[in-house]
């Protein structure tokens, strides 16, 4: 059912026009009998009329009470909880009222009571709660929903109810004790008469203080109450004229009570069915904005994991199962102490973060996480992910229902801080190396005055030595930061490929004496790149197999041609490289062999910066290691229609 705010009412409102053309018809309908008969003649009773038409009367408040208290249960509106309360009442009275009325048991008996009083005192009951609950259903606004009461609104119900059957039931156990009310031939006492006054007074109250309310606020409940308080100031009203049971006035009385309560049971229903109807298309439309939000959290590139008040997953997104390395998330408890081991968030220190501390049970608690980040195990990956998250609180009706919480895999991030801090130790002690030579030889030279020429021809050789590879640091540096900017260009220029590696393995074997280096096999291609850039790759494959085959060995140079592609390669019988540094051989910074003993510096750029090179000719560049037993680098170059074999 809606929330929403009912407007003001005017005269050319239906229910209020209603409720005035009701009151004019009963007036009506009231004076022309009473104009042409006066109070009536006694007809006698009507066997079973009486009976049956309070039954009506009862059921109909029984439906009542049931729609007013399923609709307080929805909206916490005080008025339905007194209508149904008040409802509720009369229907349990109107039973006992049924089992007590003269001529069901033996010898003109009640069922449950043998005096005819008996009933006409149940009435009283009757009248006396209904008219001062409807009066309270228009004055007072409780119980709400935070209050006690509210909270334990059925208790209350029940309370009272157990109540008004006891006092009823306690009613016909002492019936020879209750006032008289109904006299020996079936008029009214003097005392119900002047209580039927004061209840005509409450009920005409009521009517106008409702009406009133409905025209202010639009509350279709309080134009409900009036119309069935209206009904019932005429059901009194025809009581005070004939002043008598069995008569003309008294029958009719039945008739506007029953009336009474089914002009308020399907006003409630025709409520329900427009609440329904709004629902239904409330409930459409929020079918449809959870459809996109949906569909935007699935097409979001970060984790996405909604929860419920204990931390079960409730909807997630394609991107939130990756992160985790787990399928179908739906129902996992994210704060569950028997996550597997690897799942166990950790802070970026490796210090394991405790279940209350974890962003989901701060935002449980009322917290906005902003952002934390957080270190846990991919189980898919098998490798430590760093991700960075948010977690908010979703609020509903006061309390916390849920949890929305995103997370960023920021893996790369912390490894791009991480290789900028190594870069920056590596190109220092890079730079400090050859440094140190240059100077101390230079120191050497000032000192040496009467050094000989093979001595100076040394130490200006290890100068220059040192200042060419200060030379290789800073171009292999600048080669980076055009890449990164997309601005290392290649020359189109005619290439024979075997003798490129030809002229690069015949200088470096002059280089390394401990190695065999030969170009095993040569096919003739021409193609066109960049000569020096391909040299460049060769040279560094070359240099890179020289450097982890320590013990000297055979190092295999080749040219092949395949698929229209010519392929280089470079085997060396080196140290291999280890199989879980694998992955990352090819990525800026990266030394696989950094903290082994096979750690000969460098700064871990130059296979980085050389498939780059051969990505921009159009070709790939990949390899085969195995630990211990060596490796093979290859690269490869599309031949175009145009560089046939020769």
């Amino acid at each position: 059912m809606s929330n929403e705010r009912p407007e003001a009412r005017d005269w050319s409102d239906p229910l209020l026009r209603a409720i005035v053309a009701t009151a004019s018809l009963l007036t009506a309908a009231t004076t022309i009998p009473f104009l042409l008969y006066g109070a009536g003649p006694v007809y006698g009773e009507t066997a079973g009329y009486v009976p049956v038409m309070h039954g009506f009367a009862g059921l109909a408040a029984f439906i009542v009470a049931f729609l007013a208290f399923g609709r307080y249960q929805v909206l916490r509106d005080p008025a339905s909880y007194w209508i149904g309360l008040s409802l509720a009442t009369f229907g349990i009275l109107s039973i006992f009222f049924i089992l007590a009325w003269p001529g069901f048991g033996p010898g003109g008996e009640g069922i449950i009571a043998r005096l005819p009083n008996t009933s006409g005192w149940i009435a009283v009951l009757e009248l006396t709660t209904l008219s001062l609950l409807l009066l309270t259903a228009t004055l007072v606004s409780q119980p709400r929903k935070a209050t006690v009461a509210g909270r334990h609104w059925l208790w209350s119900v029940a309370a009272w109810l157990v109540l008004i059957t006891l006092v009823a039931g306690l009613s016909v156990v002492f019936e020879q004790y209750l006032p008289a009310v109904i006299e020996t031939e079936g008029g009214l006492s003097a005392l119900l008469l002047t209580l039927d006054w004061l209840f005509l007074l409450l009920f005409a109250i009521g009517a106008l203080l409702s009406t009133r309310r409905y025209v202010l606020t639009g509350d279709s409940l309080q134009g409900y109450i009036a119309l069935t308080q209206v009904a019932l100031v005429f059901v009194v009203l025809t009581a005070l004229i004939g002043q008598r049971r069995y008569d003309l006035w008294y029958y009719v009385s039945r008739i506007y009570l029953v009336g009474g309560f089914l002009a308020m049971m399907f006003g409630l229903l025709s409520e329900y069915v427009d609440l329904y109807k709004r629902e239904r298309e409330a409930r459409a439309e929020a079918d449809a904005r959870t459809g996109q939000i949906r569909s935007i959290i699935a097409s979001m590139a970060d984790a996405v994991y909604v929860t419920d008040d204990q931390g079960r997953v409730t909807l997630t997104n394609d991107a939130g199962e990756s992160l985790l390395g787990l399928r179908n998330l739906m129902g996992l408890d994210l704060l569950a102490r028997t996550l597997p081991g690897p799942m166990q968030m950790r802070r970026l220190d490796g210090t394991p973060i405790a279940r209350l501390d974890m962003p989901l049970a701060r935002a449980l608690a009322g917290e906005t996480v902003e952002t934390e980040d957080i270190l846990f195990h991919n189980s898919q990956t098998g490798g430590d992910v760093y991700i960075r998250v948010s977690a908010a609180p979703i609020e509903w009706d006061g309390r916390i229902v849920g949890v929305v919480l995103v997370a960023k895999d920021i893996t790369e991030l912390v490894e791009v801080d991480r290789m900028k801090d190594e870069f920056i130790k590596v190109a220092a002690h890079e730079l400090k190396t050859p440094v140190a030579i240059m100077k101390g030889y230079a120191q050497a030279m000032e000192r040496l005055e009467k050094a000989t020429p093979e001595q100076r021809r040394n130490m200006v050789g290890a100068i220059d030595r040192g200042a060419d590879r200060i030379t290789r640091i800073v171009e292999d540096l600048l080669d980076i930061s055009q890449l990164q900017l997309g601005g290392l260009e290649m020359r189109k220029e005619r290439v024979i490929l075997p003798e490129l590696v030809h002229a690069v393995v015949d200088r470096m074997a002059l280089l390394a004496p401990k190695h065999h280096l030969r170009v095993t096999r040569a096919e003739p291609v021409v193609l066109t790149g960049d000569r020096e850039r391909l040299e460049q790759v060769v040279v560094h494959m070359v240099e890179n197999a020289i450097k982890y085959s320590p013990k000297g060995g055979d190092i295999d140079v080749a040219v092949d041609v395949r698929d229209h592609e010519a392929v280089v390669s470079v085997t060396d019988r080196g140290v291999g490289i280890p199989r879980d540094r694998q992955a990352r051989i090819f990525q800026r910074f990266y030394r696989a062999h950094t903290g082994t003993p096979y750690d000969y510096g460098g700064m871990g750029v130059g296979l980085y910066i050389s498939k780059e090179i051969i990505a921009r000719h159009g070709g790939r560049m990949w390899f085969e290691s195995v630990e211990g037993k060596g490796s093979i680098f290859y690269f490869s170059l599309p031949i175009g229609d145009g560089h046939a074999r020769r």
